[in-house]
């Protein structure tokens, strides 16, 4: 692969662009099974064919041409008739649209592999949160692999910018950037703790905050011990792990439920005063991918137009102060702004800076 900044024959880079929306749309049809099956608690890989979710009837390849097949069809199933939602047609065009952009930006590069790849990863999360105010741990899970796998590579390009020096330490870029991400939402969410709390005095705000930090070490501890197999190690561990799964099986039943049902449930959990710990998990991700500068702008954005959006809310009515808002789109927005036009906002400011 080329260097983003080499300039390619034209035609070269129309095939190229071409192949890029062309594996957007592709890649979109398969997100919209991602975002219907995993809150669900089902399998991406099973069944292995893909179905209406109305009539449950197996589609053929000629129900499974992404954007054809929506218009095609005139928006219904072929089988039950049901109206199909605009929501696949819209994952379909958003996810080409984005390879589109990022292939724009990097050209035939390895950036744009690890980045489109990133992208189709941030599309799931942000229906899924929008639909179900969930984001899927193997899906941040995942998101962070691809940056930690994106540093390693550039590591073994021998790019020596791809370390932080810390403590006297060097460090990945995409470790640091993680870490300091998501103590920043931890740190919001633990404010929101403490504010729910003040009126309750010192002892209650002390058990909470104790709560919150031993709820932070418990979930990780559990990731850690899933996701590395060592349940393997000890019975023990794997009734640790089984004893998260019944909770995630519950998340899965109430994923199942309308929107409005599930927002209902979480204004009344006394416990839900802040930022979910998924908005945290996802923070991580996005700094292994984009590294500190990038990702601390990304989450600038994010708390910029979730703020205007939820005082607007507000404003019309349409929201109180218990509204159960997903904050995940906003963080996935965030990213994405900052991916593709990230870099030139921190120059044209420096550059400014420096003038002014």
């Amino acid at each position: 692969m080329t260097d983003a900044n080499y300039i390619l024959p034209q035609s070269i880079w129309i095939m190229g662009l071409v192949a890029a929306v062309a594996y957007g749309v592709c890649i979109g049809s398969f997100l919209n099974v991602v975002i219907w099956r995993l809150p669900r608690g089902g399998s991406i890989a099973s069944p292995t064919w893909s179905y209406c979710p109305n009539c449950e009837h197996r589609l053929t390849l000629l129900d499974l041409v992404p954007l054809a097949s929506f218009l095609a069809l005139g928006r219904r199933c072929r089988y039950c008739r049901k109206p199909i939602s605009w929501r696949y047609f819209g994952v379909e065009a958003l996810t080409g649209l984005g390879f589109f952009a990022i292939y724009w930006k990097y050209l035939i590069s390895w950036n744009t592999l690890f980045y489109v790849l990133f992208f189709s990863v941030l599309v799931a999360i942000l229906f899924i949160d929008l639909d179900s105010f969930i984001i899927p741990d193997e899906l941040s899970l995942c998101a962070f692999l691809i940056g930690v796998a994106h540093n390693v590579f550039l590591v073994w390009q021998h790019q020596p910018s791809q370390f932080t020096s810390l403590f006297g330490i060097h460090w990945p870029n995409a470790l640091v950037a993680a870490v300091v991400c998501a103590l920043i939402f931890h740190f919001i969410s633990l404010a929101g703790y403490i504010f729910y709390s003040w009126r309750s005095g010192k002892r209650a705000i002390i058990r909470r905050t104790a709560a919150f930090l031993a709820g932070i070490a418990d979930d990780y501890a559990y990731l850690t011990a899933k996701f590395l197999c060592l349940g393997y190690l000890s019975p023990h561990i794997r009734a640790y792990i089984a004893r998260h799964e019944e909770f995630s099986e519950e998340e899965a039943d109430l994923a199942a439920n309308s929107r409005q049902e599930i927002a209902s449930a979480i204004e009344k959990d006394e416990e839900q005063t802040g930022m979910g710990q998924g908005d945290a998990k996802l923070a991580a991700a996005i700094g292994a991918n984009l590294y500190l500068s990038l990702s601390l702008l990304s989450l600038f954005f994010s708390v910029l137009i979730g703020g205007v959006i939820s005082i607007a809310l507000l404003l019309s009515r349409k929201a109180e102060g218990r509204t159960a808002i997903p904050f995940g789109p906003y963080i996935v927005v965030g990213a994405v702004i900052s991916l593709l036009f990230g870099q030139n906002l921190l120059d044209w400011y420096l550059r400014f800076n420096h003038l002014a």
